[in-house]
């Protein structure tokens, strides 16, 4: 039995990849867009699929392609390689649920949390310390982080062990998907280690523009592979996991969403669900920039000319230096009501 796997950055690709290889009598095909070729999908049909509040058609495409989930080796968060179970508070996955979505109750996703990530430092139960995706905190320490959390503390802000472990409140240092000073990225963590199977194929630069649907059941995919259209056909599942961009927009394609936006762009309607495409939320990061009056503090200080190669050579040599290190080191969170 074949099962046809639309790729993106998504966790959930790594799960089931390690659940679709209990059975080695199916085929799994996973296809994948590599980076880098903006243009490519644009061209498939300029489907609104990203109701968001900006004035300019170069700012939403430039977000919007930033967004896209195109290759299987991507980050789990485009922020930087940040560790973060967005929002992990009961309130969030409850109210999902009671809303209707079937499964997203914290209790429901709380154990796919444990089963993709390998905690490396100190935690508590809630976390888990066996998957394949390890997660640690950052060990850089500098005194502007000290000053930091020592700010928060005059504010009566407290120092927060762990924000994944249900209390987002307070200052701590980030947690990254890094280990030994290297990324671990779903392809890492779950697709090299199986890479050899037999029954698996991955097919890069294969840029999926629909779903084929036969008798209100998805058959297969059309996919666009070097210059080419072709089918691929499935006798299992498929599963459409591309992340936030595009897996609205290959529904779209598709014929699956709101009649008024797929009219617009002639495509028929095969199953109306106006909820696609539409709410897409996501958190606003907010930098202020200071002058670093004491030297050798800053990074873009230790980024310039000599400091810079030793950094190269830190790293190459040992993993370590700022670029073992995520883009955002401390973290920190505030509960407004």
């Amino acid at each position: 039995m074949a099962t046809i796997m639309i790729t993106g950055a998504s966790r959930g690709l790594g799960l089931e990849f390690t659940r679709q290889f209990y059975h080695d009598n199916w085929k799994v095909i996973a296809t994948c867009r590599d980076p880098g070729n903006a243009d490519e999908l644009n061209s498939i049909g300029d489907v609104n699929i990203y109701p968001l509040d900006v004035t300019h058609e170069k700012s939403v495409a430039s977000l919007a392609d930033m967004l896209r989930g195109e290759a299987i080796d991507v980050l789990i968060n485009n922020a930087g390689i940040i560790g973060q179970r967005e929002g992990f508070v009961n309130l969030d996955y409850d109210i999902w649920a009671q809303m209707g979505n079937k499964g997203w109750s914290l209790n429901d996703v709380q154990p796919f949390f444990k089963k993709l990530e390998n905690y490396q430092n100190d935690c508590d139960d809630i976390r888990g310390t066996d998957g394949p995706v390890k997660i640690s905190e950052v060990n850089e320490r500098n005194p502007i982080f000290e000053a930091l959390f020592e700010t928060g503390q005059n504010m009566g802000l407290p120092d927060n062990k762990d924000y994944n472990s249900g209390d987002q409140e307070g200052f701590c240092y980030a947690q990254s998907t890094i280990f030994s000073g290297l990324r671990i990225s779903a392809k890492v963590a779950y697709l090299d280690p199986i890479k050899s199977r037999t029954n698996l194929s991955v097919k890069t630069s294969a840029l999926v523009s629909k779903i084929i649907i036969k008798n209100n059941s998805a058959k297969g995919v059309e996919v666009l592979f070097k210059g080419k259209k072709e089918n691929i056909f499935a006798n299992n599942e498929i599963i459409v996991c591309g992340g936030g961009i595009n897996s609205p927009q290959i529904l779209e394609l598709s014929g699956i969403g709101n009649p008024e936006v797929l009219n617009k762009m002639n495509i028929s309607v095969i199953n109306e669900l106006n909820g696609v495409g539409e709410n897409l939320r996501d958190h606003i990061g907010v930098r202020l920039v200071y002058n670093v009056i004491k030297p050798n503090l800053s990074y873009n200080e230790r980024a310039r000319g000599i400091n810079l190669i030793k950094q190269a050579f830190l790293y190459v040599f040992k993993r370590d230096g700022f670029l073992a290190l995520p883009s955002c080191r401390t973290r920190s969170g505030l509960l407004l009501f």
